[in-house]
């Protein structure tokens, strides 16, 4: 893929920190490049120690070079989107000295019934004094992504901006996003709402019971389900070819869900690894959940990244929950939170009569495309796996 180099400058005020962009701590006082040409280049092997040390000391960031290291394996070695012609990032450079880096997480997308490799930027990150030149990352990004989709999962407010002036745009269903509760520590989840331990203490004690029998009963856990049945998996094998071959006809646009695409979401990195359960009736896939942990006002949730369903398989959705719940409970977690990422899955949720609550808060996730018109909401399905959210 032929990348041409060219630049656009904007105004250094316009660039704000986030965790793709962030301000260095020095970045207080005005600062003024020092001479000597600035390139702009793409990030090759030779170039991971040095870009681990540049990530690693940049701004307040606390994660070492190990980390980083790690993260480019997971992004390019192990990713099997991966491959020559996609690039891994961009650098600037001045003296081949690195001063700035925007990352790109390839991952495979079905667009318009089409597989191509999308681009997912992730890490922009510039010192001060070549912030005028921050731009000059992003536009090689969206040229190399010509003829696909590119991401921006995690952008800041201010990013958001810069966004919307180049014609990204919401990606279908993240704009208002509910989510459906299965609260799993009712005295937990009332202490973070409640001012009072004793209050929390006697509401969870009264609650509990009546919640856990709600739940079981809406999830169907005493339902008998002859010959279907959900595993907790740590492996990904051809079962998940043979899912993803039936149903991708059921959305244009959405994520390739290949045995080795959730392999390397789910098992590359041992410090980031997901929950995988996998729904079987009488021996054949019929649905999977994948699932991560994240500290939300102070209570551990097990938040949901992904499900697909093979819409043949009525109680898979029910059948998933119900496990994914066990889990969640053995593993001493708050609460499980499974966004509705189209108005189909919203549907069974309210049919579930779950508790719902606004993803208030969280990074809204855009893309852009080369097309003028937006993506049909009714034929896209996208989750908390694109670019690098969740990841």
């Amino acid at each position: 893929m032929l990348c041409v180099m060219v630049g656009v400058r904007v105004p250094d005020k316009t660039l704000a920190s986030s965790e793709q962009f962030q301000r260095s701590s020095t970045s207080r006082a005005p600062s003024i490049a020092p001479s000597g040409a600035v390139e702009v280049r793409l990030v090759m092997p030779a170039d991971y120690a040095c870009l681990a040390r540049f990530l690693s000391s940049f701004g307040d960031e606390t994660r070492a070079q190990d980390f980083w290291v790690r993260r480019f394996n997971l992004w390019w070695d192990a990713n099997p989107a991966f491959q020559e012609g996609v690039p891994r990032g961009w650098v600037l450079c001045v003296d081949n000295t690195i001063k700035g880096f925007l990352g790109n997480v390839p991952s495979q997308v079905q667009l318009f019934g089409r597989t191509v490799t999308a681009f997912g930027v992730t890490t922009w990150r510039v010192l001060p004094a070549y912030r005028s030149h921050s731009l000059r990352l992003l536009h090689q990004a969206l040229r190399c992504a010509k003829g696909s989709i590119s991401f921006d999962t995690t952008p800041s407010d201010d990013v958001v901006r810069i966004l919307k002036s180049l014609k990204f745009q919401l990606l279908p269903h993240f704009e208002n996003l509910k989510r459906s509760v299965i609260i799993l520590n009712p005295r937990r989840f009332l202490a973070s709402k409640l001012h009072g331990k004793m209050l929390a203490d006697v509401g969870g004690w009264l609650a509990e019971p009546v919640l856990r029998a709600f739940q079981d009963w809406r999830l169907g856990v005493r339902r008998k389900c002859d010959g279907i049945e959900a595993r907790h998996l740590t492996r990904a094998d051809s079962s998940f070819d043979e899912l993803w071959t039936r149903t991708r006809h059921l959305y244009a646009n959405t994520n390739v869900r290949s045995a080795a695409a959730v392999n390397w979401y789910c098992f590359t990195d041992e410090n980031f690894r997901k929950h995988l359960f996998g729904c079987f009736s009488a021996e054949r896939l019929v649905g999977y959940l994948i699932a991560t942990s994240r500290i939300r006002d102070g209570l551990k949730v097990l938040a949901c990244l992904d499900v697909w369903l093979d819409p043949d398989a009525h109680l898979a959705l029910s059948v998933l929950l119900a496990a994914t719940r066990h889990r969640a409970q053995e593993d001493d977690f708050d609460l499980l939170e499974i966004p509705h990422y189209n108005d189909s899955l919203a549907r069974r949720f309210k049919a579930l009569c779950l508790f719902q609550r606004s993803a208030v808060g969280d990074r809204s996730a855009y893309y852009k495309i080369e097309e003028v018109a937006a993506l049909d909401q009714a034929g896209s399905y996208f989750v908390g796996m694109q670019g690098d959210r969740g990841l």
